[in-house]
């Protein structure tokens, strides 16, 4: 069953700057579809998958949700509106730094600007989370230890909206941006300049029931390519290993923001590792004039330290949403191009969302 609502060329119900499938310049982005609204939705976050030049820090990803969601879609419970994920993942070269601090505040302790991008958590004398500004955004992020940190500078480029995820219990809705990324990570004693790309996202999350599949896993793959163009995709199956197509698709952005939208996916050879985490992959995508080929293998990553809340992950196969950093040969209208990115993979399960208990 595909659902009326969330196709290329159609608006989605929580999104008025662009249709799905539309790339625009992120300063033309309204701002009702920017600022945290939890008088219309359940959740909200602001997300950053982030992949830098060199290899001290290859990748991160922090950010925060608040709000509820029904994590019946992904083998939990009903939570709750006053629930706050916070995380800060550093992927550096030794291996990854988690902190997980969902648990430790409450959605209402983060002060939301109704007018403009701003929002900011305290703790006592620390700054755990602020984030300025648009299309120009100032990211701040410190563990409530300080014994990790973020301190970032994103340039949004352009913006597009993704297809809304129709779920069994959530319906899930989101725009991502391709910006450039220049700070600083933190982790100990140990700091990090890193330059590169942040993939930033925006999600929007209404709790209700839907007459559709159930959802089996997604796996989202956000690239930064070596001639300064970018791809990211997501695929997803349902409990049946059927294919969501409307769910399973991607987009090329050339190095000035041109965007090409591809409706159709197919992933294949899909190979998982010890830890049951995805090891390798191909995946092909098509769009009028354009083809791309993916070859990914994800990269070894021990644990340097994982901490923050409650019931936080001590092992890579407990940890259901580990980043994935991963290496991609793409092959592009038949020209190759050597790629890194950052995988998110979320399957149905007990694990799969550790990353929010």
């Amino acid at each position: 069953m595909t659902p009326l609502v969330s196709l290329p060329g159609m608006m989605s119900p929580y999104f008025s700057g662009a249709a799905v499938g539309e790339t625009i310049p992120a300063a033309g982005l309204p701002a009702s579809d920017i600022i945290i609204d939890d008088s219309h939705y359940d959740y909200e976050g602001n997300w950053a998958f982030c992949v830098f030049d060199g290899e001290a820090a290859p990748a991160a990803r922090f950010g925060f949700g608040r709000g509820m969601v029904d994590l019946a879609d992904y083998g939990g419970s009903l939570g709750s509106k006053s629930f706050l994920m916070l995380h800060i993942e550093l992927m550096l070269q030794a291996g990854a730094a988690l902190w997980l601090g969902t648990g430790k505040h409450t959605a209402d302790e983060v002060a939301i600007n109704s007018d403009r991008m701003e929002n900011r958590l305290c703790s006592g004398d620390r700054t755990i989370l602020d984030i300025s500004g648009w299309p120009v955004m100032r990211w701040q992020m410190e563990s409530d230890d300080g014994e990790a940190a973020v301190e970032m500078t994103f340039t949004a480029k352009v913006v597009t909206v993704l297809p809304d995820c129709i779920m069994q219990h959530n319906y899930f809705a989101m725009w991502l941006a391709i910006a450039e990324a220049r700070g600083e990570l933190r982790f100990g004693e140990t700091r990090v300049p890193v330059t590169g790309t942040a993939f930033y996202d925006h999600p929007r999350i209404i709790v209700k029931t839907s007459d559709v599949p159930a959802l089996g896993w997604y796996l989202y793959t956000p690239i930064r390519l070596a001639d300064g163009s970018h791809f990211i995709a997501y695929y997803a199956q349902d409990q049946s290993g059927a294919r969501i197509d409307y769910y399973s698709f991607g987009a090329y952005f050339d190095p000035q923001g041109n965007a090409t939208w591809f409706p159709k996916a197919r992933l294949y050879d899909l190979t998982f590792d010890a830890d049951e985490k995805p090891k390798s992959w191909q995946a092909d995508y098509t769009a009028p004039g354009m083809t791309v080929h993916l070859d990914s293998t994800v990269r070894d990553t021990a644990i340097l330290r994982a901490w923050g809340g409650d019931k936080v992950a001590q092992t890579r196969k407990e940890n259901g949403n580990i980043p994935l950093v991963f290496d991609a040969k793409v092959v592009i209208n038949g020209g190759p191009v050597q790629g890194k990115g950052m995988a998110e993979y979320v399957p149905h399960g007990e694990t799969a969302w550790n990353k929010i208990e």
